[in-house]
């Protein structure tokens, strides 16, 4: 990377005696002024939240070396009622020019390489100007003279991107010859009634979001097609072989552009909306008269449906292409779709036709009106998800009548199998409050979905609330009030308020500013025959915080008799209906078309629903669902143990005995001994209890059959993420987990003689995990101290303690270099169930309850799997090279070559290296939602046999993992 200077001097200025001092001296004060200002902010009066300014760019890119030359144009007028000696620019490319910035970090997967920028001049009012960076993206300029109050000012900048390759969302980047440009140039920052706030600046995105005048001329090879966010208004050819494309000047949001040599242009006119879309050229040839055309007629449906439900199509161009970016990008005017997207839109697969739709939508609730700085977007990314939902609702079969042709199945359904079942896992992340904004998780993508998901379904409560003629005519009026401004939620909720009559500040406070979703439900049902009426009468009582804002529909179906009614509206929240009928009703539903949003309707039902899944199912919120899948267990006595496995989530309420939890978890099984006919038993429960302090996750087991009986309580908390002060932040996160085992060993008839000892054992435990990510370079720690305590009429007293180092680093996008180093001692009596083993502690033999799978061990050595020494102190070392040969989200395929070497000792002090041992091989690895891990592994070589064979010789071990 360029080094960017912390100041800059004109030749001119270079000869004037003293200058470089004052530049310098100008700089330090410039520093301690920022300090001193954000420690001590000075309050002013502005007219405005916002400085007006105007921006033009001349753009050349070079093709050799993938570099964009910029030239930017800024006029900034001022309108406060102060001079501004500093001005701020956000230039956000900045923020990916380190691989030790958070921001790269946090791409690791979508660029490959750092950018490379270059700043080579700035200036105000054609006189060359000092900066620096305030953090990562904001640049502070100091002009010669203040800017006085109405004074204008024109700052330019000469600098230059080398485009990284990659298929980032929010930074130019390129695959193959497809590049593109987001968030390339900078932008004036946001001035607020108490000046320059420095310190708010220090974010990847801009400050400043409001609409401005934009003026664009880009130079590209001939042979280069171009879309951006702009209309193109005359091309002009050079002698150089190139194309100089000059843009309409528009007042819009942002600028992006997308440009490449394969890629060619399909315009069209939709009424006074001209629409451009940039296709692959082999694509656009070959179904130039055919999907181009559709895709013309589903572009031109959605604009018709919008216009006459909403406001016309509010800006002059739409411009599309597809990318390999993930689920895409969408700027002012431009669409960039994901990779295939185009030919599905074109197939009419409902998926990509509703992502579209929505795509169109955000012109309207993004870059027509927009969210107020520091203020939530959910209303805004609520509205453009429900207006693309009922278009869906309403008019994707007469599209498919207008253009005459079926839907091709373009997906695979195992892969939305798998990304639903993903989503599932995710939902609890549903709780948060609609007016915090959306944080960085382990999967930021299915977060958006479910607020996308959770703004929409309030936005629909809400014209069910008010009425579909209100809530329309309150949102017309909120567009015609907003246009080209920006806004927040309440804003929208007080012209609903006025329209409607209604006080929404209850349902704002229950749906919007809440983090848990409100409880409504069937609480009781009694049923009496009323002789006097000659008729069944049914008392139900209903419950929830939904019935103190809103009337909620409620349905009882009987053999004759079919009821529908509405709770009233009641301060407490709990309200009692008598219904009569001929004969008992059968079954009784509140909510019935699920108009009141709530993520657990079990208690919604009379009688409650119970489900029954094999293994997998999708979530079902209106009934209880319970998952069951066969266990497996071989040993001595029995042969094998035969059982079933119950397992339950989010579905039991535990509220009477802990004072707040979230993602309840359960489990039941029963086995039974073919030989020796006996019942075993294996149950847990797990929850969070969001009351305590560090919320941390509670986990009991318990389990028992045939002479085996072990119960443990473990409490797992989450210590935070890892940050370090002046250097910058890391990704990663501290746990701690604390527990305590008992386990009783009656007897070894059923057991392998050589790896149990009978007796009791009273074993408590801590472990520490510390995990970091730097984007291509990651590794885990984990530190376990346990203990044996002779207490309470148990047998064995020992120490036992665990440091296990794993390490991974990425040298290219799809292969990983992993090292891991276990280190394992114990001290005084232990049983040998707890010995350390070098790679598993059962293989066809029960050796821990166990279902029939391969679990790997301390060591992980995979030429001792068939029979896996063991030992009270153990160093091992494993090295691998994975490469990701295929990886379908959230599925990973791992090809694995392998190098695995140690040792294990009786004493910590007779250690030495001619106790070493080694194998090597490959093999292969298959995870799915990191829930399942199948592994089949050759060790072509072992340097110690164990199984009567010669060092080079056919092996393998198949493993398998269920994380259930």
């Amino acid at each position: 990377m360029s080094v960017i200077p912390l100041y800059h001097k004109s030749p001119q200025q270079s000869r004037l005696k003293g200058a470089r001092f004052n530049r310098f001296f100008s700089l330090k004060i410039f520093c301690l002024a920022t300090l001193l200002f954000n420690l001590f902010p000075i309050r002013h009066t502005i007219a405005g939240n916002l400085l007006p300014s105007s921006y033009s760019l001349n753009i050349r890119f070079s093709e050799s070396s993938r570099t964009v030359y910029i030239q930017e144009r800024i006029t900034i007028r001022n309108i406060s009622s102060f001079d501004l000696d500093t001005i701020y620019l956000h230039l956000s490319p900045n923020a990916f020019t380190s691989p030790r910035s958070r921001y790269y970090q946090e791409s690791e997967n979508t660029l490959n390489e750092p950018l490379n920028l270059n700043i080579q001049e700035v200036s105000v009012n054609q006189n060359s100007c000092p900066f620096i960076f305030n953090g990562l993206t904001s640049l502070a300029m100091i002009p010669s003279s203040p800017l006085k109050i109405g004074d204008t000012i024109r700052v330019a900048l000469t600098f230059t991107i080398t485009i990284p390759e990659g298929n980032h969302n929010y930074c130019p980047s390129y695959n193959g010859t497809n590049f593109r440009l987001l968030n390339f140039y900078a932008k004036t920052e946001r001035l607020t009634t108490r000046g320059w706030t420095p310190l708010s600046y220090q974010t990847l995105k801009p400050s400043c979001i409001a609409p401005a005048e934009h003026t664009l001329q880009i130079r590209l090879p001939g042979n280069y097609s171009v879309i951006s966010s702009l209309d193109i208004m005359t091309v002009t050819d050079t002698l150089e072989n190139e194309k100089i494309y000059h843009f309409r000047t528009d007042r819009i949001r942002d600028l992006a552009i997308a440009f490449s040599p394969n890629y060619t242009i399909v315009p069209f006119q939709h009424g006074d909306i001209v629409v451009k879309l940039m296709l692959p050229g082999v694509i656009e040839r070959r179904f130039r008269l055919s999907k181009n055309t559709i895709i013309e007629k589903v572009t031109g449906h959605i604009l018709d449906y919008y216009s006459t439900h909403i406001i016309p199509y509010p800006h002059h161009q739409l411009s599309v292409t597809g990318s390999s970016i993930p689920a895409g990008v969408v700027t002012s005017n431009l669409i960039i779709l994901e990779s295939k997207e185009i030919e599905k839109i074109a197939n009419l697969d409902y998926g990509a036709i509703y992502r579209y739709a929505q795509a169109i939508a955000d012109q309207y609730f993004h870059y027509y009106i927009f969210e107020a700085p520091n203020a939530s977007d959910w209303l805004n990314t609520g509205l453009a998800a429900f207006y693309a939902n009922q278009y869906m609702a309403t008019c994707y079969k007469s599209l498919i009548k207008k253009t005459r042709k079926q839907p091709l199945k373009t997906s695979n359904t195992t892969d939305q199998i798998l990304q639903m079942a993903a989503l599932a896992t995710d939902q609890e992340k549903i709780g948060r409050a609609l007016i915090s904004p959306i944080g960085n998780g382990n999967n930021l993508f299915l977060v958006e979905q479910i607020y996308h998901y959770k703004s929409q379904k309030v936005l629909e409560m809400m014209r069910y609330y008010v009425g579909d003629s209100t809530f329309q005519s309150a949102l017309l009026d909120f567009l015609k009030r907003y246009q080209f401004q920006p806004t927040q939620s309440l804003d929208f909720i007080q012209i609903l308020e006025n329209r409607s009559g209604k006080n929404l500040s209850l349902f704002n406070q229950l749906w919007i500013n809440a983090e848990n979703i409100p409880d409504q439900k069937i609480k009781k049902v009694r049923r009496l025959y009323n002789k006097s009426r000659n008729q069944y009468q049914t008392i139900v009582i209903t419950q929830g915080d939904a019935l103190r804002v809103m009337p909620v529909e409620l349905v009882a179906y009987g053999d004759y008799d079919t009821v529908f009614t509405k709770t009233k509206i009641q301060p407490n929240g709990c309200d009692t209906l008598i219904l009569y009928s001929r004969k008992p009703f059968r079954k009784i539903t509140l909510d019935p078309r699920h108009n009141i949003w709530e993520f657990n309707r079990r208690n919604n039902n009379y009688p409650s629903n119970i489900l029954f899944n094999f293994l997998i199912a999708m979530p079902n919120i209106d009934a209880y669902q319970i998952f069951y899948y066969p266990t497996f267990d071989f040993n001595k006595r029995d042969i094998s143990r035969i059982g079933l496995k119950f397992r339950g989530r989010y579905w039991i309420n535990m509220r009477p005995l802990f004072p707040s939890q979230s993602l309840d978890e359960w489990t039941l099984g029963v086995n039974y001994g073919l030989r020796s006919k006996t019942v075993g038993y294996d149950v847990s429960y797990s929850t969070s209890v969001l009351a305590l302090f560090f919320q941390p996750r509670i986990r009991i087991h318990s389990r028992d059959y045939f002479g085996l009986h072990e119960t443990s309580l473990k409490s797992e908390i989450y210590i935070g993420n890892i940050n370090y002060p002046l250097v910058h932040r890391i990704q990663g996160y501290k746990k701690l987990d604390i527990g305590i085992r008992y386990q009783n060993v009656r007897t070894l008839e059923f057991l392998n003689k050589n790896n149990w000892q009978t007796g009791k054992l009273l074993n408590p435990f801590v472990e520490m995990v510390n995990f970091h990510n730097w984007g291509d370079f990651r590794h885990i720690t984990r530190f376990y101290l346990g203990a044996g305590i002779r207490k309470l009429d148990t047998d064995y007293n020992y120490r036992k303690i665990i440091v296990d180092t794993q390490l991974k680093f990425r040298p290219a996008r799809s292969l990983w270099l992993y090292e891991r180093i276990f280190a394992g001692f114990s001290a005084k009596q232990m049983p040998l169930q707890d010995y350390f083993y070098f790679f598993g502690k059962n293989t066809l033999e029960n050796m821990s309850f166990e279902s029939f799978r391969l679990i790997k061990g301390a060591g992980d050595m995979r030429g001792y799997g068939a029979a896996s020494p063991k030992g009270r102190n153990i160093l091992t070392s494993n090295t691998e090279f994975r490469w990701s040969y295929a990886k379908i989200e959230p599925t990973v395929f791992d090809l694995i070559l392998f190098f695995d070497s140690g040792l294990i000792s009786s004493s910590f002090y007779n250690i030495s290296s001619r106790q070493l041992k080694f194998d090597a091989g490959m093999g292969t690895e298959f995870n799915a939602l990191e829930t399942i891990t199948v592994g089949f592994h050759i060790p072509f070589w072992v340097s110690h046999p164990v199984d009567k064979k010669s060092q080079f010789a056919l092996r393998w071990v198949m493993s398998l993992d269920l994380n259930l």
